[in-house]
């Protein structure tokens, strides 16, 4: 499943913009921004120094071309010649014999074992309150504070225990082994009500989850996203970090190199934050192509969520993860029943 890693040097192109004619937000724009007001206080944990990144720093993983902490994004001549090189460059440093394996693959590297799980993903944006006005969309896509803390009361009565996506991927792959009733809550955008609102409820519960970013939005620090403190902060809480693109554009028949910036450029932003690599990919609205999941598989991903509605995972479709999505028309039993229909009936 996973390719060889790209070398470090062939990374330092990312601090320059992509070279396409597409605008960033073409294809699907985030929802509307809303401030939603908290029903809980948070307190993120006491912020340490932003270290200096180097290579020695990174032993548990590919040393990266790092965003730094006060950059905010690529800049440069979009059109220059090494931006067009980069996908040439990428493809060629894929070989099917490298000379060396970084700990962190070897250690995950999967081991040729097919195997199959019943594991729900849930799949969330907004915990709140539309606004006035709200149109169908997003009032379809806010769970209530209310409601969102009866699931999780549900979830916790019923004997679910949540893993991190990562979780169930090694265990797709490498065999680890699951807790009883496994369940992976998931937020897609990284809306700043799920900070305020549904992470007091998650450490209430005892829940993990993992926040799927666009990271354009923390670097603009738009209001109603989460900024790189929060997403640290949540990370800090043991909260796991994934990449939702730089900008939640469809991926679908992009040019390579527009993929490829997409997908790695965000990754390594959040890395260059959480200190940790990332392996969890979110396709912007469920779309993508086999280019898309090639180049995921390139750049060091493990897998990723599409928005197929299931639970059933298995070890060939690590990139093609079922999701249960949650409606913010449910009532309990509507969530109730939906979670059990697809536990009962995935393929």
């Amino acid at each position: 499943m996973f390719k060889p890693i790209l070398k470090a040097s062939a990374l330092l192109f990312f601090l320059f913009p992509v070279a396409c004619n597409a605008s960033p937000f073409e294809g699907v724009t985030p929802e509307p921004v809303v401030t939603v007001a908290p029903t809980n206080e948070f307190n993120p944990p006491t912020a340490t120094p932003f270290p200096t990144l180097t290579p020695e720093v990174h032993k548990s993983f590919i040393p990266l071309a790092v965003v730094s902490e006060g950059s905010e994004r690529p800049r440069g001549n979009p059109s220059t010649p090494a931006r067009r090189d980069m996908g040439r460059r990428l493809r060629a440093s894929s070989s099917p014999t490298p000379t060396a394996t970084p700990t962190a693959m070897r250690d995950l590297l999967p081991d040729g074992v097919p195997r199959e799980a019943t594991v729900p993903i849930l799949m969330y944006h907004h915990v709140g309150e539309p606004p006035p006005g709200a149109d169908a969309i997003r009032r379809d896509l806010t769970v209530s504070s209310g409601e969102f803390e009866a699931q999780l009361a549900y979830l916790s009565e019923e004997g679910y225990q949540t893993i991190h996506l990562s979780d169930l991927v090694m265990h797709l792959q490498m065999g680890r082994r699951l807790p009883p009733k496994p369940i992976v809550i998931t937020f897609d955008d990284g809306y700043h009500d799920t900070l305020s609102n549904a992470y007091p409820l998650l450490k209430k519960y005892g829940f993990m989850a993992t926040f799927f970013i666009i990271t354009r939005l923390a670097d603009e620090g738009r209001e109603g996203y989460l900024s790189w403190e929060e997403i640290k902060s949540l990370h800090t809480a043991g909260m796991e970090i994934g990449s939702h693109t730089y900008s939640h554009p469809d991926l679908r028949e992009q040019p390579y190199d527009y993929v490829v910036w997409q997908v790695l450029g965000s990754k390594e932003a959040i890395e260059a934050r959480t200190k940790e690599p990332v392996r969890l990919f979110a396709y912007p609205s469920g779309r993508y192509d086999q280019q898309v999941v090639e180049v995921l598989e390139s750049t060091g991903y493990w897998g990723a969520v599409a928005i197929g509605q299931g639970a059933h995972q298995s070890s060939h479709r690590a990139f093609e993860l079922q999701r249960i999505r949650v409606r913010g028309s449910y009532s309990l039993s509507d969530f109730a029943h939906w979670l059990n229909y697809w536990l009962e009936n995935s393929e």
